[in-house]
């Protein structure tokens, strides 16, 4: 096979994808991606694989798991994607509602700090107003 602009060696494919060669070589494993073979030996993308790879850069922020990425990427109708999309939304939406939670805690234990000092020698002192 022999170079052509449309092919792509694998140091092209991490320029434009931002993505290390390890990353790439690790979806290749995976069965993400299957790139053909140069006479060389050497990997040969075509830009289909980067649009693959920055689709699974994209999903792995938004914390999909590899095999869910295969899945996403390689079989899966558009209705079981919006299946796996509506499930992350709501695996999302329940961790901010769990932070909102932790941060509204940490408010109001600032606001009691302010109102009481520490423990001390067991007894609860209650600050004053009055100096």
């Amino acid at each position: 096979m022999k170079d052509s602009p449309e092919l792509l060696r694998i140091n092209d494919v991490a320029a434009i994808t931002q993505l290390s060669a390890d990353t790439i070589r690790f979806y290749e494993k995976k069965g993400v991606i299957e790139p053909a073979r140069f006479e060389n030996n050497y990997r040969c993308y075509i830009y289909n694989d980067v649009r693959i790879l920055a689709d699974c850069k994209v999903y792995r922020t938004l914390g999909f798991s590899v095999d869910e990425i295969k899945f996403l990427v390689n079989t899966a109708s558009r209705s079981e994607a919006n299946k796996l999309f509506d499930a992350k939304t709501l695996q999302l939406e329940q961790q901010v509602m769990k932070t909102q939670l932790e941060l509204q805690m940490l408010r109001d234990m600032r606001e009691v700090d302010t109102k009481y000092r520490h423990f001390r020698q067991g007894y609860f002192v209650r600050e004053s107003n009055e100096d």
